[in-house]
């Protein structure tokens, strides 16, 4: 869900920094350079906050494909559960009752 939610941020980032860079060009074209500069100085601070979301979000990619502390914790928990007493699985249980 995180990784979503940086992915619809970073489509804004990305008009704005479309919208600036053409803004930019026009008031250069127009000789506003002084106008010119402040765009450039905020399309600089949006090409920032892109690059530091694909920081956060290859951060979350990378914690999924390890698993969280949290989540190795159930899996060790659910597997626990699926033991019965001398640490037999619910299946060799069956298959040991079956014989």
């Amino acid at each position: 869900m995180d990784s979503a939610i940086i992915c619809a941020a970073q489509k804004v980032e990305h008009y704005e920094i479309s919208g600036y860079g053409t803004i930019s060009a026009w008031a250069k074209q127009l000789g506003l350079e002084d106008v010119a500069e402040i765009f450039d100085e905020t399309l600089e601070e949006e090409k920032a906050t892109d690059e530091k979301l694909t920081e956060v979000n290859t951060t979350i990619l990378s914690e999924m494909e390890m698993g969280s502390p949290e989540e190795e914790e159930e899996g060790q928990m659910a597997g626990a559960r699926r033991k019965g007493p001398g640490g037999k699985s619910e299946p060799e249980k069956s298959r040991r009752r079956a014989s």
